[in-house]
């Protein structure tokens, strides 16, 4: 996993959950953390799978299209990590995330301070 810092302002809360983050997904070459001053992207490959904003306490999910197994348990992950209690699963080839359709992005509001 890499971690890119972005801006050299970082809060606290930033540096708590890409901890987190890090802890959650381990030595995983394929992810990218890039941290901003009161955001988070958390990139799988070139494709960026969630947008974790302090500010306004969202979390904003993309599969990019690649509507694949790993992808899904990544975006799981992630979700776990800050304590969402609803998961992205597949049902008759579409994807959900609680009751909502998600197609290739979905936010949703959580508390993350």
């Amino acid at each position: 996993m890499k971690i890119v810092r972005e801006t050299s302002e970082i809060s606290f809360t930033v540096r708590y959950w890409t901890r987190k983050l890090k802890e959650a997904f381990g030595a995983k070459r394929n992810l990218v953390i890039k941290q901003f001053e009161r955001s988070l992207e958390v990139y799988f490959y070139s494709t960026r799978i969630a947008l974790i904003d302090l500010d306004t306490d969202t979390i904003r999910l993309a599969n990019g299209g690649w509507e694949t197994k790993t992808t899904k348990n990544h975006l799981n992950q992630v979700l776990r990590v800050m304590n969402v209690q609803q998961a992205v699963f597949q049902k008759k080839f579409q994807w959900f995330l609680g009751e909502k359709e998600f197609n290739t992005q979905i936010e949703i509001k959580a508390k993350l301070n």
